[in-house]
Order: C-alpha cells, then structure tokens, then sequence
C-alpha cells in the first residue's frame, strides 16, 4: 500500500490500516507533522485572537493617555491619575503614587493584565495563573524609568507606538511556532500512551507487533481524532481532549488489526 493510499485509508477504510506498518519511518513522521499541524490551526487561531484583542485595548487605552513626558527619571503631568480597564488590560495612570503595587494587583480579575504607570517607575502585574511562575518572573514586577532609559519619553509616542503595533508580526510568528511545537509534544505524548495500551492489547492477542510498529499505526489511526478534536477546539477552545483522543485511536486501532486477528 502506498502512502496516499495509507492516507486515504485512514480517512474512509481503517481496516486496511494494518499495512500501515510497512510505511517507511520518515514518511509516517512527515504524517505526524501533518496531523501536528491541522491540530496547531484552532489553537493559533485562539491565540492569535488574543493577541489580536490585546493590541486594540492596548491602541484604545494608548488613545486615552492625557499629555506626559518622562523627564529625570519621573513622569510630569498636569494631569490626575485615573483607571482605565478593558476586557484584556487594567491601566492606571497614578502620577501622584496614589496607589501601592499590591492595589494594582488587586484589580485583576480573570485573565486580565494590569499596567500602571507611577510617578517614578512602571508597574505589570499578571494573573495567578502560574505564567509569571513558569516564565520565573516576580509578579508583579515594577522597572524604574531610569533602567528602561524612559527619559525624554512623552504620551504622543506611547500613542504612536500603541497605534503602530510594531511587534504585532513578531507576536503572531513566535505564537504560531509555540502553537505547532505545544500541538507535536502534546500528540507525541498522545500517541506514546496510545502506542504503549495498543501494545500491551497486541502481546494479549498473540499479534506479532513489535512498539514500533504499534506506534506508526496508532499515528495513521489517530486520524479521525485529530480532525475531530480539532474541530472542538474551534468551536469550543479549551475543551479537555487528550483522553477522547486516545479512545478514538484505540478504537481505530482494533479496527485495524481485526484482519491480523482473524489470519
């Protein structure tokens, strides 16, 4: 059987899946990467919305900004310090330190990131979700104008630089690289597992499959439960898939090699 017909196989005839394992090591790994990448579509697009969402509160807030300049090291304003939130971001103007760094953490809720720009330094502050731990960052985190090099920074280039965008594109291509990595581990470790119960399944039934070849086969039967947990994902992200993955390839498999056990 030839590696389209494989392909095809695993699409509209699973119980000719069993010549699977004669395919060649690299073109199943090439399947992989196929697979791997129909899984990176609906995570990018969650992400990439995101990002996407970020940047127009990020441009809606930088429009609300009142005039500034960073001058020795501190914002000068004659302006008052005021909050303004979106759905992504919690901006506090606080020339006068008004407000402790723990208040402007305090203010999240969800999801949202807060950003605070204080009379001598700048303030973010993200969500307990464990990014700032994995990332091995302090949360919340605060930079003094004289270690960014702020001064002579003024309100009308935040605008410009929120309106521009400039690593709009940057974001989207390290985002889309994440997503299609994130995606190969989680279905290498899928298919790890799957491979292991299918193996375990064959040295029962006195098939003569070796984990190597319960492997590539399990990557051409976990066909079906790509295109459908991916489907999921568009629809509804965040959905919990990794166990309905490996039911859905298990049972493909025993499809599969039915015809092995009846030889």
């Amino acid at each position: 059987m030839s590696f389209w017909q494989t392909i095809k196989s695993a699409l509209v005839a699973p119980a000719k899946l069993g010549d699977s394992i004669k395919i060649k090591g690299w073109k199943a790994f090439l399947y992989l990467i196929l697979l791997s990448i129909i899984m990176t579509i609906p995570l990018f697009n969650t992400i990439s919305n995101s990002i996407q969402s970020v940047m127009n509160d990020g441009e809606k807030i930088g429009q609300s900004l009142p005039s500034f300049t960073i001058k020795s090291d501190q914002l000068q304003t004659k302006n008052e310090g005021y909050i303004y939130q979106t759905n992504h971001i919690i901006f506090t103007f606080d020339p006068q330190n008004k407000r402790t760094v723990d208040e402007i953490k305090k203010d999240l809720n969800n999801n949202q990131i807060a950003i605070a720009l204080q009379k001598n330094q700048l303030v973010m502050a993200l969500p307990d979700n464990g990014v700032a731990t994995a990332l091995g960052i302090p949360n919340p985190v605060s930079a003094s104008y004289k270690s960014l090099g702020a001064n002579g920074v003024s309100s009308k280039e935040v605008k410009q630089f929120t309106q521009n965008n400039p690593f709009e594109d940057s974001l989207m291509f390290i985002s889309l690289i994440s997503c299609f990595l994130s995606a190969l581990i989680n279905l290498l470790f899928e298919l790890l597992i799957t491979a292991l119960a299918a193996t375990f399944y064959s040295k029962l039934s006195l098939l003569p499959l070796k984990f190597g070849q319960n492997f590539k086969l399990c990557i051409f039967c976990n066909t079906w439960a790509v295109i459908i947990s991916s489907l999921l994902q568009w629809f509804n992200p965040g959905s919990m898939i990794a166990g309905m993955m490996s039911l859905i390839t298990l049972v493909f498999y025993f499809i599969a090699v039915q015809p092995m056990r009846q030889s």
